[in-house]
């Protein structure tokens, strides 16, 4: 519980930095010092490693299709093959690579009965998302799914 909180505290204090800040600083504290400015055009860009995990960007990675679509994926796929009734909120976090693979698959949230297993089951088999866009390029983006079940 305390990891979680604090994976959760971590991206609030990140998402708090991403606004109002210059991209000198924003790389900067998101441990990515190595910024620089092309004098002729006057344009920024950022010598990083791919490693880096943006979770506020210009463009959101996507689900093909959209919000509907994927919910749509996960009721068709998602399977509690237990007897027990369940009730709740399931939370799983993951990272859409630029090519639009997940990888990294991180339980944040599970009401019981295995269903927080069967959705990262159900999220390896998603097809390729839509990736995230940062200043036009496509970059490592953490996602949170949270999706909301009942059996009974």
């Amino acid at each position: 519980m305390n990891k979680i909180l604090a994976i959760c505290v971590a991206m609030f204090a990140i998402t708090n930095m991403l606004f109002a800040q210059d991209d000198k600083d924003l790389y900067s504290q998101l441990g990515c010092p190595e910024f620089r400015k092309n004098v002729k055009g006057n344009e920024s860009f950022l010598l990083r490693d791919d490693s880096t995990v943006f979770s506020n960007v210009d463009v959101s990675p996507m689900f093909p299709g959209g919000e509907d679509s994927l919910k749509t994926y996960i009721i068709r796929h998602f399977n509690v093959t237990q007897e027990c009734d369940i009730i709740g909120t399931i939370i799983v976090a993951f990272i859409v690579e630029p090519n639009g693979s997940i990888t990294d698959i991180v339980r944040i949230r599970d009401i019981g009965c295995n269903a927080v297993n069967e959705l990262i089951n159900v999220v390896k088999t998603m097809p390729k998302w839509i990736p995230g866009l940062l200043k036009g390029k496509p970059v490592r983006v953490r996602h949170f799914l949270t999706f909301r079940y009942e059996i009974q």
